[in-house]
């Protein structure tokens, strides 16, 4: 599996230590049950105003990595680092692309042309071959819906940057969500990594139905609720830059008769 190398971006294979016996363990590090570390991390995130972190993500499409800021109700910029794609051709690494939505219009500055693209907020769903570029805050609400709508269960820790990390598993029969990516692939199972007193995601795991990693999304350097403003959600092309609409699908009418 590729990694990418960027500081702060890289992906360390996640083998949480196995739970030790409650009975070794002193009243004041008890672990605490999977729900009650499910509870925490949806209060944070339904406490979240607005988010930024170094995002990286693995798929079979390759390794990417990116910084993200996003601020309710739906701002969001997106600065492409680092990729290594698994087939350039067809998902290529986009270093040094920028993303930027301010409410009205989504802004695309492609780096290895210079070109700019842009869509209106309406069209925005509609786009032939835009990034999923809200991703990984997506990413982070699917995990709080997962953990709140389904059995979860505390399946090991983890030490991370000197934190402790928990990590909850939602293991389940049939599908139970599509993964946040243009893959959309079918996830039967999630493992969740909790960081212990901040309560904020480090790192979604979602597996398919024979067990196998479709898609992992891991968080560096993260804050919330800092008060970004909204100018870092303002994007202005350069005179000289080539700007065109993004090309997006026809939308027919629905047919009402003759």
């Amino acid at each position: 599996m590729a990694v990418c190398v960027t500081a702060g971006c890289s992906i360390i294979p996640a083998t949480p230590e196995p739970l030790p016996p409650d009975e070794v363990l002193p009243p004041e590090e008890a672990l605490p049950p999977g729900p009650e570390v499910a509870a925490k991390f949806a209060e944070t995130y339904d406490s979240l105003q607005d988010f930024s972190a170094t995002v990286t993500t693995v798929s079979d499409r390759g390794t990417f990595c990116e910084l993200v800021w996003f601020k309710k109700p739906d701002r969001f910029r997106v600065n492409y680092l680092e990729g290594h794609p698994n087939n350039p051709e067809h998902h290529p690494a986009k270093e040094g692309d920028l993303v930027v939505f301010d409410g009205e219009t989504q802004w695309h500055y492609v780096n290895a042309t210079g070109e700019v693209l842009y869509v209106s907020a309406r069209m925005r769903n509609y786009t032939f071959s835009e990034e999923y570029a809200t991703g990984a805050f997506d990413a982070l609400g699917l995990i709080r819906n997962l953990l709140a709508d389904h059995e979860c269960s505390l399946s090991g820790v983890r030490t991370e940057d000197g934190k402790m990390i928990y990590v909850l598993e939602v293991a389940n029969t049939t599908r139970i969500a599509d993964t946040p990516d243009p893959r959309r692939y079918p996830v039967y199972a999630v493992n969740a990594g909790v960081e212990k007193d901040s309560w904020i995601l480090r790192r979604a795991d979602f597996f398919n139905a024979r067990g196998e990693t479709v898609l992992i999304v891991e968080y560096h350097n993260v804050t919330w609720n800092t008060g970004i403003p909204e100018s870092l959600f303002q994007y202005s092309p350069l005179e000289e830059a080539i700007v065109k609409p993004m090309r997006t699908v026809a939308i027919t009418p629905p047919y009402t008769g003759p």
